[in-house]
């Protein structure tokens, strides 16, 4: 009796019965950094050099990629910019040029919201631009601060390698995230541009004198015309 006692003592937990159970009943299949189960993890200094130097080339050419996306969608925006400035001074050329007050009674109630809401857009695509270029803030990588530390001999060759992928972790999913708002922004400024020229170009036709047939056709053939480029274009493109 009281071996028996003795050698149920002397059990780890694990082996007592229901000790290593969660409250629910059921067992934890959990692995650490979300490992299969049954996988084994290679402890980190028996990693390879070579293996890691593959990895750190590779997560630095992510980046790159990154920060030229980046670079293009800033780009993008700013000659959306400029594109809605260029049509923000034909509006106002147009009023100088024609000498006659834009008002509900001159041009109309439908043409004069038109106008005033294409000229909004325009300015919301201008902010929006502005908006998205100003909030770019790219993680280059590598800074002062850690050639210093380099220099100064803080690290051997592999605990800095493993130390850059961490960072290069946390570099990538801070650009990804700078990437998806900045798209956001650009979308919203391309929306507001074209939004903005319908609405004018739609005033313009309303304020004209004419059948609505005389406008509605060739408006109709231009844009089945240019679908059907586009379609061919893209259909070539995609057998290429």
């Amino acid at each position: 009796m009281g071996q028996n006692e003795s050698d149920s003592d002397s059990k780890p937990k694990s082996e007592s019965g229901n000790d290593s159970l969660p409250v629910d009943g059921s067992r934890s299949t959990a692995r650490p950094n979300g490992s299969e189960p049954g996988e084994q993890q290679t402890p980190a200094e028996k990693v390879d050099i070579a293996a890691l130097e593959i990895v750190r080339k590779e997560s630095r050419e992510v980046l790159d990629e990154q920060i030229s996306l980046l670079g293009d969608i800033d780009d993008k925006a700013m000659r959306t910019v400029r594109t809605a400035v260029l049509f923000i001074g034909l509006v106002i050329s147009a009023i100088q040029i024609s000498g006659d007050s834009i008002t509900t009674e001159e041009i109309g109630t439908w043409p004069f919201r038109l106008t005033t809401s294409g000229v909004v857009f325009l300015l919301a695509s201008i902010v929006a631009g502005i908006w998205t270029y100003s909030v770019s803030d790219p993680s280059f990588g590598v800074s002062s601060d850690h050639r210093k530390d380099v220099v100064a001999g803080g690290y051997t060759d592999r605990e800095w390698l493993l130390f850059q992928l961490n960072e290069y972790d946390e570099w990538t999913e801070s650009m990804r995230e700078t990437n998806q708002t900045n798209v956001v922004g650009l979308h919203t400024t391309l929306f507001s541009l074209v939004a903005g020229v319908l609405c004018l170009l739609f005033s313009a036709v309303l304020t004209l004198d004419g059948s609505p047939d005389e406008f509605f056709y060739p408006t109709l053939f231009t844009t089945l015309l240019v679908l059907g480029i586009a379609t061919v274009l893209w259909v070539a493109r995609r057998k290429g």
